[in-house]
């Protein structure tokens, strides 16, 4: 009887011998989590701080290219938690490199941001007063007046002072437009002296053919751009334009008067086609795509693919006038390797 109580005892003393190293051992585990935990989350704010610098640097940017080119800033925010952060040169004078250090606790979160200036903040379709018909926008819209007729999608964002008619599908945000009216630019106040001007073909300037040598042509009057027109650079009319092909290159048309497409780009691959009017641009093209920006005070298309494209003004910025720079500039971000400081 003696010996089966010493078993018994034997036994319960190993039970809790067992449960107190289990429980040490949850408990250690608990406390390791607790910590790791905290860990990860001051890192995180350190990097929620980091994204707060780009932020502020995003914000106090310059929309003007040459202002953009001399600029640099750097903002200590403290003492803790804080970020420190750096706006420096880019590869070219539109982008600028944004540099973040982010703090919390002990822990730092390094973040880089190549900042790019989108001279029409990601808008493919601006003006005044806008109709589409059965129409795809792969970028965002910026308008006055909309009147939609059909199926319709945008892509981007649609900003609009007042809806006439009809719907769209928006795959991003609808949003109440309160800005400035359109910006009307006087053409004919651009420095065009030196700038080569097209044959006359039945009484209109007509432009088709390789121009690859040439980057800059004033048409003082109307103007037909043929097919096969192989052109990079900006095209100044004082007149009425028809393209019945979309410029093989990136070509930025400036035009006093109405701008008719008539048909899409029929290269292999699609060049930047940026179209100011004074009056009006309009399009209709069987689902071909066009890869630009489109402005004027009245834009109507119809069965068109617009796709938001401004590499033809990134090379002429300082040349453009003031007015269409300013209007709905923005940045796009390009985030770099981010470094997490233990």
């Amino acid at each position: 009887m003696k010996e089966e109580r010493g078993y018994v005892l034997l036994v319960l003393m190993y039970v809790i011998i067992m449960l107190t190293l289990l429980g040490v051992t949850v408990l250690s585990i608990g406390l390791m989590d607790l910590k790791v935990s905290g860990h990860m989350a001051e890192a995180k704010r350190a990097y929620y701080y980091a994204e707060a610098g780009v932020a502020l640097m995003v914000a106090g940017l310059p929309r003007e290219v040459g202002l953009l080119a001399e600029y640099a800033a750097e903002e200590d925010y403290g003492p803790s938690p804080r970020f420190r952060a750096v706006v420096s040169e880019g590869e070219k004078s539109y982008v600028k490199r944004i540099e973040s250090l982010g703090r919390y606790g002990d822990k730092e979160r390094r973040v880089e941001v190549l900042a790019r200036l989108q001279p029409f903040g990601g808008n493919a379709v601006v003006a005044e007063e806008i109709v589409l018909e059965e129409v795809a926008v792969r970028g965002s819209v910026l308008a006055g007046d909309v009147e939609f007729n059909g199926a319709n999608r945008i892509a981007g964002d649609l900003y609009v002072r007042e809806l006439v008619a009809g719907e769209a599908e928006v795959g991003g945000h609808g949003c109440v437009w309160d800005g400035e009216d359109f910006p009307l630019v006087d053409i004919g106040e651009m420095e065009t002296g030196e700038w080569e001007i097209p044959p006359v073909v039945d009484e209109v300037f007509w432009l088709e053919g390789d121009y690859e040598g040439c980057e800059r042509l004033f048409v003082p009057g109307d103007l037909v751009i043929g097919e096969e027109f192989w052109f990079t650079g900006m095209i100044v009319v004082l007149g009425e334009v028809r393209l019945l092909e979309v410029p093989w290159g990136d070509v930025v048309l400036l035009a006093e008067g109405e701008v008719i497409i008539e048909g899409g780009f029929g290269g292999e691959e699609p060049g930047s086609l940026v179209v100011y009017s004074g009056e009006r641009v309009s399009g209709f093209l069987w689902w071909e795509e066009i890869y630009g920006v489109l402005m004027a005070p009245v834009v109507e298309l119809s069965r068109v693919v617009v796709c938001y494209d401004d590499r033809a003004v990134m090379d002429v910025l300082e040349e453009l006038p003031a007015e269409l720079l300013g209007y709905c500039p923005g940045f796009n971000l390009t985030w770099l390797e981010t470094e997490l400081r233990r």
